[in-house]
């Protein structure tokens, strides 16, 4: 299937043995560096580190 919206990150989904999508960990990794999700000036260093720290 052609993938239409390719922000979407469906191609980092994988499916399993039914047929059903499965979240990866490079999927919830491409939301991480959405530009809205990127910590501000006001961020505490807690915030900054779960930003830059790897799944």
């Amino acid at each position: 299937m052609p993938e239409f919206w390719t922000s979407c990150g469906y191609r980092l989904l994988k499916a399993d043995s039914d047929g059903r999508l499965v979240v990866t960990e490079e999927f919830l990794q491409s939301f991480l560096l959405r530009p809205e999700l990127v910590p501000v000036l006001e961020s505490c260093a807690a915030e900054r580190a779960l930003h830059i720290e790897p799944m």
